[in-house]
């Protein structure tokens, strides 16, 4: 049975958690049948009669689904919208509204407040509890997904520390390819894509024996075939991951070239997808400040010479390694980030944040203006490793 409360107690961590759905509704007889449509269902309903009310609720409890009306007051609504927005980056949970058709089919309905999906008037109790239903089970989805995911981040994390000389790889790609992105205008879609590519993008050596990932000296003809496979058995890995499939091309053509002659396709030009070529770059670039079994680590002066000599003989996109070079001087990408992992930590996690939240929250990496010349980055030292 539905439980009809204001304010609960939480619930004790490790508990079986009944879903958590919030009712608010200022009129009582409205409230109330909202509620009872809800009662055969196996969920805690939670009752708020204000905005208010509400946010208290979102606040103190883990909320899984919001059910409202549309007919709030407009500086109520505001309020409640910006806290939601705030909640969103910390846990997500959907939003249904109550509406009448004809507001729906009119497009008087608000695309700025964020609804998942509408209940119309006139409802049935059935209507009701299968909206909730599938919005609920959507969200049990994702967060499967997601726990999969951190999975998957984890054994690709397992993979780098197998080679003591890439240790922080994996964060500053994340970081460096969004930045990169964020100055390109990509799509907050494209900018998460590009912070998971950074971590996923060699998942597939987990099936590289480490006689031939930690070799020191030059691989033969049968060591680089198998070397070169781990883009394909990574996307292999993370397939069937729904979440993930913006990321599958970054993992499969992250060691594509321009002109033609990388691997597995022996893509040419901009047939390579974008988000490839961008982790592309950073790659090869911490690649060459960092320190290997076969090679000495080169400074970031010296990379960013090779990058536009890559650039100049068609093996990398130009305009890209030209953009590399123009954000140069974010404090990000200072010596003092690579060096430090502290900073670096903390910056991923102000990353994660931006990206966890709204369009709007994007701007906060200010990246669309230009920044220092090049030969500003090269007297300050583009980072790497």
């Amino acid at each position: 049975m539905a439980v009809i409360n204001e304010f609960p107690s939480q619930s004790h961590a490790g508990e079986y958690r009944e879903p958590v759905v919030v009712v608010l509704e200022p009129l009582a007889e409205r409230r109330q049948h909202l509620a009872d449509c809800l009662s055969p269902e196996p969920y805690q309903v939670l009752c708020a009669t204000s905005v208010m009310e509400a946010i208290s609720l979102l606040v103190q409890q883990h909320v899984d689904l919001l059910l409202l009306p549309e007919n709030l007051e407009d500086e109520s609504v505001i309020r409640l919208y910006e806290e939601i927005k705030v909640l969103r980056m910390l846990r997500d949970f959907p939003v249904i509204t109550v509406v009448e058709l004809d507001h729906l089919a009119e497009g008087k309905i608000s695309s700025a407040f964020p609804h998942e999906d509408f209940i119309e008037e006139p409802y049935t109790p059935l209507s009701v509890r299968s909206r909730v239903r599938r919005r609920l089970e959507t969200r049990r989805r994702q967060e499967s997904n997601d726990q999969t995911e951190a999975v998957l981040v984890t054994l690709a994390q397992t993979v780098e520390h197998r080679d003591r000389y890439t240790g922080g790889h994996c964060q500053r790609l994340s970081l460096y390819s969004v930045l990169l992105g964020s100055s390109l205008r990509l799509s907050q879609e494209e900018l998460v894509a590009l912070y998971r590519g950074g971590f996923l993008h060699d998942i597939g050596k987990i099936a590289i024996p480490d006689s031939v990932l930690l070799k020191e000296g030059p691989l033969t003809d049968e060591e680089r075939i198998l070397m070169q496979s781990h883009t394909v058995k990574g996307e292999e890995i993370c397939r069937p991951m729904l979440s993930l499939s913006r990321v599958l091309p970054i993992i499969r053509s992250h060691h594509e070239r321009w002109d033609g002659s990388g691997y597995p396709d022996g893509l040419v030009g901009d047939a390579t997808p974008i988000l490839a070529r961008i982790l592309q770059v950073a790659d090869i670039f911490d690649a060459i400040t960092t320190k290997r079994p076969y090679k000495p680590a080169q400074s970031p002066a010296e990379a960013m010479k090779i990058l536009e000599g890559l650039a100049g003989d068609n093996e990398l996109d130009p305009e890209l390694v030209a953009a590399f070079l123009r954000i140069a001087g974010y404090p990000h990408l200072s010596n003092q980030a690579h060096q430090d992992r502290a900073l670096l930590s903390q910056s991923l996690r102000n990353l994660r944040q931006v990206l966890m939240g709204t369009e709007a929250n994007l701007r906060l990496l200010d990246l669309h203006r230009p920044r220092n010349t090049v030969r500003t980055a090269y007297s300050n030292g583009f980072s790497g490793r």
